[in-house]
């Protein structure tokens, strides 16, 4: 009984590294999918999503390529991000924030805040967004 008290002890440290890596890796891969709206970084959002990622902002529904064909046409934009929370269930995860998005508009900056919902789907030990749920929730500068 003993000796099972302490094999389980044992594995609990490890589950927890585990852990703490995969939310690091979800933390690195948020930020790369907010910062490559700011840099129009094709590549590196192209590794955060899916070959299957599909998302929902406002009215429109939005395929991976849709996502990477876009990035080059959007306004010059400026991205933070707040109340981050990664919550972990085995080989998926969801990855919700609040994000003020800042962009330039006839010469003059308009900001917006987004609550985001990411599921991320974690395969051969790499993390990739597989869907994306985008919600408004004020304007400001508008």
């Amino acid at each position: 009984m003993i000796l099972l008290a302490a094999a389980a002890a044992a594995l609990q440290p490890a589950s927890n590294t585990a852990d703490a890596n995969d939310r690091e890796q979800l933390r690195q891969l948020n930020s790369s999918w907010l910062k490559s709206y700011e840099t129009r970084d094709r590549d590196m959002l192209g590794r955060v999503l899916s070959d299957n990622f599909i998302g929902l902002y406002g009215d429109a529904v939005l395929t991976r390529q849709q996502m990477l064909d876009g990035l080059a046409s959007r306004p010059p934009t400026r991205v933070s991000w707040d109340k981050l929370r990664i919550n972990l269930n085995g080989d998926i995860a969801v990855v919700d924030a609040i994000s003020t998005i800042t962009t330039l508009r006839n010469g003059s900056e308009a900001s917006a805040k987004f609550h985001y919902v990411d599921i991320y789907s974690k395969r051969d030990r790499k993390w990739r967004a597989i869907a994306s749920h985008v919600v408004r929730l004020d304007t400001q500068n508008d």
